[in-house]
Parts: C-alpha cells; structure tokens; sequence
C-alpha cells in the first residue's frame, strides 16, 4: 500500500502483507472500530467496509 509505513512481517502469514485484509475480517466478525499506529490505514479500511455493506 503506498504510502503506508507498516510492517508486513507482523501481519498474519494469510493477509499476504495487506493490512486492509486483515482488518476488514475484523469488520465482517463484528468488530466496529480498531486501535492502530496506522490510522489512515484503518479509516481506510474502515471506509472500504461500510461501503461494501450499503452504509
């Protein structure tokens, strides 16, 4: 992701480095908010979800 200063070695091995992935699982399990470092990163996210769900 450009522009994006995390570190994909931390992610789970099945996000393949995309934190957006692992954090719209999140989303879809329930979860409505996350705490990141990386807050563009998980508004984006957050943004991404809510707009494939209609809201």
């Amino acid at each position: 992701m450009p522009g994006c200063w995390f570190e994909p070695q931390y992610l789970a091995g099945l996000y393949k480095g995309d934190p957006l992935a692992e954090y719209a699982d999140y989303f879809r399990a329930g979860i409505d908010g996350v705490f990141t470092d990386f807050a563009n990163t998980g508004f984006a996210a957050r943004k991404t979800y809510l707009a494939g769900t209609g809201r």
